[in-house]
């Protein structure tokens, strides 16, 4: 999968664990169905954002911090 595949799909991946996220927290209730899968949503935008991060800088870049060399 090339860069922009990737980025592709984190934005997608981002976008159902925000969606899945908020459905949970309307619902309420302890730890449910809806609860598990926006976590895993989350796990899954949360591995490929630091896959993009390490490919972009080389492998030295740690996710949540800006690059300088923009």
């Amino acid at each position: 999968m090339n860069m922009t595949e990737k980025i592709a799909l984190w934005g997608m991946t981002h976008a159902s664990a925000r969606d899945a996220e908020r459905a949970a927290a309307q619902h309420g209730g302890p730890a449910d169905e809806l609860r598990r899968e926006a976590r895993r949503l989350r796990e899954s935008a949360d591995r490929l954002h630091r896959e993009i991060c390490m490919e972009r800088s080389g492998g030295g870049h740690k996710p949540g911090h800006a690059s300088k060399e923009r």
